[in-house]
């Protein structure tokens, strides 16, 4: 591929339209293994513009502005934990409105770039009540004025502590060898944390997309345990934040557990742009093109790279008081969250891979782990709430996957993956380009790359219609995919009105269906 174009086209569009189905998912497979997604190298300097530039750079003014941490001084970024506070607001803000996971082609929006904030501002959008024939006042699957106003106050609540200037800890409450510590004022996290759940009960694809199951937390304990009346209570609380980022990381670990988890690490290192030539790509397949099943070096890096890295590092960094174990550590995380970011997978949320890395350097570089351990806890059987609290969603969830999204159960990459097919009667997709300000995903790829009309073998029939994604009235593109068997990205532009297209409601989408001849 390119700095501007795309890879180049294996099959031209209008000989691909009449192949039959499964010889196009070959053909777009095993160009996969090569190319990726195919997109041209531009469109990741835009992505990382906006993880460095828009999420990690903007997010350290607003945490330098509102505090007493200075923007050009990278030092004292480390070692204020009201830094973590922050970017944790601002990420969480930035994924409500649709500028973090949900954004751009990654996440199948191409004109625009950004979906979230244009369904769920408007009423008339389709929502999703998580439990509404047993929760009373949230049935219904059409956005009222009182959702947008719910919506509204979230992004109010998620503004608050985010412009609220940080109140400094008495250097009396800090242990010795800390230095100048700041909080943002309990009260500030009430609103969101009373509005969230509540935006949630109404529309659980707004409260999976702020991934509120990993920042609520965070500011449930900066609201609970936020008000520093000794030195015990903010080595407490610094702990606590431990303990979250851990549990996360070992949930994580946990959904990974079996045969199937090797079977994602192929395709995502064939879409990085930084690994250096086909050879490496190719040693992820047993035989590409001819046998696209993960290799021993594939299955290595699921289990070796991926599930000890995800559960042994994060254990011992919970468990040590050596300031150089702390430090290996931290530095093994910072380079996973680095390689994942570097594959630039299909609707990962690429900025909390950003957050993560540098907050573990800020928990265990910046603060000591001797001194900030779980071993010096000042009430142990406090922890037991705690864990109970952060165990409480994953337990729920593996038990009852019905009642509880993938997300908040920790099954990543374990299934319960939430998704919808939308069956559209030819000529009704259409109508939406009917609504103001609006249009669907497939007229978006055929505005930037026009595409033949399909021959008589690619149309579907009036009893098999094509199924496609309402892309434009729907409010799912928190966590919308285009999806035609993982294409390259000029396969998407070029082969979508074939192939078809599905999305999701935020989950990863099920496997798409094109039209049979």
């Amino acid at each position: 591929m390119g700095f501007i174009r795309p890879s180049p086209q294996p099959v031209e569009p209008t000989v691909f339209l009449r192949l039959p189905l499964r010889e196009r998912v070959r053909i777009l497979s095993t160009h996969w293994v090569d190319d990726g997604f195919g997109t041209p190298r531009v469109l990741h300097i835009v992505y990382i513009v906006k993880m460095l530039g828009l999420y990690f750079g903007v997010g350290i003014w607003i945490a330098s502005a509102t505090s007493g941490i200075e923007f050009t001084d990278i030092g004292s970024w480390y070692h204020n934990i009201v830094v973590y506070q922050k970017l944790a607001v601002w990420l969480m803000l930035l994924e409500v409105i649709g500028l973090g996971g949900a954004f751009g082609p990654l996440c199948g929006h191409f004109r625009p770039m950004i979906g979230n904030i244009r369904y769920w501002i408007r009423p008339g959008t389709i929502r999703m009540a998580p439990w509404g024939s047993r929760v009373p006042l949230t049935g219904g699957d059409e956005r009222t004025w009182f959702d947008v106003a719910l919506f509204v106050g979230v992004l109010a609540g998620l503004v608050y502590p985010l412009a609220a200037s940080a109140e400094p800890v008495p250097s009396a409450f800090l242990p010795a060898g800390t230095g100048t510590q700041e909080l943002i004022a309990p009260h500030c996290f009430l609103p969101v944390l009373v509005l969230m759940p509540l935006m949630g009960l109404r529309d659980k694809v707004v409260f999976l997309a702020g991934r509120s199951e990993q920042y609520l937390p965070i500011m449930l304990f900066s609201a609970l345990m936020g008000s520093i009346g000794s030195t015990a209570d903010f080595i407490d609380l610094v702990v606590v934040f431990k303990i979250v980022i851990c549990v996360v990381w070992i949930g994580a670990g946990v959904s990974k557990f079996g045969a199937h988890f090797k079977n994602v690490v192929p395709p995502m290192v064939s879409n990085s742009p930084a690994m250096p030539g086909r050879a490496l790509k190719r040693l992820h397949y047993r035989d590409a093109p001819d046998d696209l099943h993960p290799s021993r070096v594939a299955w290595f890096m699921a289990h070796a790279g991926g599930i000890a890295v995800e559960i042994v590092v994060p254990v011992t960094l919970l468990l040590t008081t050596s300031a150089p174990v702390a430090l290996i550590g931290a530095l093994c995380m910072l380079a996973f969250h680095i390689f994942i970011t570097s594959t630039f997978p299909l609707a990962v949320p690429l900025e909390w891979n950003v957050f993560f890395g540098f907050i573990t350097i800020v928990l265990w570089v910046g603060f000591d782990p001797g001194t900030y351990s779980v071993w010096n806890f000042s009430q142990p059987l406090l922890l037991v709430p705690v864990l109970a609290l952060l165990m409480f969603g994953p337990v729920l969830g593996n038990l009852r996957p019905d009642l509880v999204s993938f997300l908040p159960s920790m099954r990543q990459y374990a299934g319960n993956w939430a998704s919808s097919v939308w069956a559209v009667k030819p000529g009704v997709e259409e109508r939406l380009n009917e609504l103001p300000g609006v249009e669907n995903q497939i007229d978006q790829l055929q505005r930037m790359i026009p595409t033949p009309a399909p021959g008589p073998t690619a149309r579907a029939s009036p009893t098999r219609p094509s199924v496609r994604s309402p892309t434009r009235h729907s409010p799912h593109g928190s966590r919308q995919r285009h999806a035609c068997s993982r294409p390259t990205g000029w396969l998407a532009a070029r082969w979508s009105r074939s192939a078809g297209s599905t999305r999701r409601d935020g989950a990863p989408p099920s496997r798409p269906r094109a039209p049979e001849p």
